[in-house]
């Protein structure tokens, strides 16, 4: 982990809200980027990275929004997105996706990441499947079907010019779950001890000044939290980022 991102970064509560844009899988890679040993190991950029749950080394200065590590397993991408001949498919268009897209190279097939601000997409999309192609779905073995049923209604919205609202109204109405925000502290606690921080200093920039100086004790229930919040952050972060997405 860099050492220097983290002293400037983990008082500021800006820095880390792309925490609540992430999925099981970006939350997982914000914990083993933090791990020392894998750090240490990635600088000599050897070719296998099994040990870690993935097939090459992903740099660990890289944060959930920029990098791609490629997991063991890869992410469960429910969906593929294939190219139909039907002449009453609806006509696939990349731009009617709302939020930030990104491409990564799968073996023959795209990996499609889709980061709306509320929530994250993957979707495996065909190359062959171009921009006002008709398109299909090809539901992967073992999926969820309501889960799979529930996102193609959400592309099928996007894709339908009359129904475009209620694709805008998806991504702007967000509000984090309770798991997210305890992520989002984590993250910023383990920062914090990473550079020395002490356990008050880190409940004053979760929770404020006022908040901590009228709550602070020594065996006090907000102690006791930023104990957890640390004692859980290193279960993650030393191997347990694993279950988050298996």
């Amino acid at each position: 982990m860099d050492t220097i991102v983290a002293r400037m970064n983990w008082r500021s509560e800006a820095a880390y809200l792309y925490v609540f844009e992430l999925d099981a899988l970006g939350l997982a890679w914000e914990y083993l980027r933090r791990n020392a040993r894998y750090g240490e190991e990635a600088q000599h950029v050897p070719v296998v990275a099994t040990a870690w749950h993935l097939h090459t080394y992903e740099d660990p200065c890289s944060d959930a929004r920029v990098a791609r590590p490629d997991w063991i397993p890869l992410a469960p991408c429910i969906l593929k997105l294939m190219k139909s001949d039907d002449p009453s498919a609806r006509l696939f268009s990349i731009w009617r996706l709302p939020g930030v897209k990104t491409f990564y190279r799968n073996g023959k097939d795209l990996l499609l990441t889709v980061r709306t601000g509320a929530q994250t997409w993957r979707l495996l999309q065909s190359p062959a499947l171009c921009n006002n192609n008709g398109y299909a779905y090809d539901l992967r073995g073992g999926v969820d079907p309501f889960q799979a049923a529930s996102m193609m209604s959400k592309i099928n919205a996007c894709m339908s010019p009359r129904r475009r609202r209620t694709c805008r109204a998806l991504a702007a109405a967000f509000r984090p779950g309770r798991d997210l925000v305890v992520h989002f502290r984590t993250l910023r606690a383990l920062d914090a001890q990473a550079v020395g921080a002490s356990h008050r200093e880190i409940a004053e920039a979760l929770f404020g000044e006022r908040d901590v100086w009228e709550r602070w004790a020594k065996d006090g229930e907000l102690r006791s939290y930023i104990r957890f919040l640390l004692r859980r952050g290193r279960r993650l972060v030393e191997g347990g980022y694993c279950r988050l997405f298996t």
